[in-house]
């Protein structure tokens, strides 16, 4: 991590599962980053990463179990114009002002978004911020977002991320 001039202090967590959610939570309080690995059939974790998303209060990066090790670049945000979507984005800003691309993600078929494009309008935002994004409208058909699926493999992001304001699971 010296490479990237960051300081990395890390705290390792071992709970009865019963426990492993609101601890988790908690800690992710006094950190600026949350990492939290997932597995794709494993309810139990994915239950775990959608709690401390919504009662962390900061960012979660959910890794995969079968992502390739390596330095990413690129950055999504589940956008829906909320407030809680709002205070996810700042409390991300230090990740996104490094990211070298964003890509903003509106769902478009989960629920009534606010009037005018919001995905439109946080990429001007960001914009203004020299901190340039994209913005894919996302229909999920019922999928959870997280899904490969539903993102694609071969869209601008190289991994799902998810913000406030969305069900990443579901």
């Amino acid at each position: 991590m010296e490479q990237h001039k960051i300081n990395l202090h890390c705290s390792q967590v071992e709970y009865f599962p019963t426990q492993l959610t609101d601890i988790v939570s908690e800690f992710s309080r006094y950190h600026d980053l949350t990492i939290l690995g997932v597995g794709n059939h494993d309810a139990a974790l994915r239950g775990t990463a959608e709690e401390v998303i919504f009662a962390g209060g900061k960012p979660v990066v959910l890794v995969p179990e079968d992502l390739e090790v390596r330095a990413y670049e690129l950055v999504a945000v589940a956008w829906d114009g909320s407030r809680v979507a709002a205070r996810a984005v700042s409390d991300a800003w230090p990740f996104l002002t490094r990211a070298k691309a964003i890509s903003v993600l509106c769902v478009t078929d989960e629920k009534a978004l606010p009037h005018g494009d919001v995905g439109k309008r946080l990429a001007d935002y960001l914009g203004k911020h020299d901190v340039n994004a994209t913005v894919s409208n996302i229909v999920t058909a019922g999928r959870a977002i997280a899904d490969r699926g539903t993102l694609g493999r071969s869209g601008r992001t190289q991994r799902p991320s998810c913000g406030g304001g969305h069900d990443c699971f579901r």
